[in-house]
């Protein structure tokens, strides 16, 4: 997703993270050959290095997140999962199964990663939880109905992250008067709903295209 950072300061927070090696190389060179232009969307190394960060100092048995794509994120989630942790994926598409699954196989996680194919609500109510660590970063209208779904799977002290919060920076630039972005209208109101949240403790991170934190009381 395109960051609402300038782009001398992506590039040198880029630069600073460095390039990745071995199967997460490869999870990339896989995207940005089956999608293209399209592969923007992979959360890239710089995200990836701290969503894996997070997931370390978590330390989670179970893992939750909500859109795998081609696998990037879910595999920075796994760096962190205790001795014996779970990792649960949700995503509804069923072309990028066989990639993906192929990937978690050949993981250190093997066994341990789990893909979940189908509408993530439904998906969801086959999970018990309770998850320590959830991600989510599919249809971004559907994002209070995934929380409040979530919300009673959690414990006190889960760490939430929610993916493309500031969408383009359309949330706080003006915009032409004749624009019509739905997705935007949503999220402004889903992100001041947040932000009220007292079952929440929240920030809103400037990562790439905005980047919610948020802990559960």
């Amino acid at each position: 997703m395109q960051s609402v950072l300038p782009d001398a300061l992506e590039q040198y927070l880029a630069d600073l993270t460095g390039t990745d090696t071995g199967l997460l190389a490869e999870v990339e060179a896989f995207t940005l050959a089956t999608f293209g232009g399209g592969a923007h969307i992979l959360s890239g190394r710089y995200q990836g290095r701290l969503l894996a960060l997070l997931s370390q100092l978590v330390q989670p048995q179970q893992v939750l997140e909500v859109g795998t794509f081609t696998g990037y994120s879910a595999l920075c989630l796994a760096e962190g999962l205790a001795p014996g942790g779970q990792l649960h994926t949700l995503d509804r598409d069923a072309r990028l199964a066989e990639p993906v699954r192929g990937f978690f196989d050949r993981s250190a996680w093997a066994g341990r990663l789990h893909l979940h194919i189908g509408p993530a609500l439904q998906s969801l109510e086959a999970l018990p939880g309770p998850f320590e660590l959830v991600f989510i970063d599919a249809d971004k209208r559907t994002y209070g109905a995934y929380l409040e779904a979530i919300l009673p799977k959690c414990r006190p002290g889960t760490l939430l992250l929610i993916d493309n919060v500031l969408w383009k920076g359309r949330l706080y630039t003006p915009q032409p008067p004749d624009t019509t972005d739905a997705i935007a209208d949503y999220l402004a109101s889903f992100n001041q709903q947040l932000a009220q949240d007292a079952r929440l403790e929240a920030v809103m991170l400037p990562v790439r295209d905005g980047l919610w934190a948020a802990r559960v009381r």
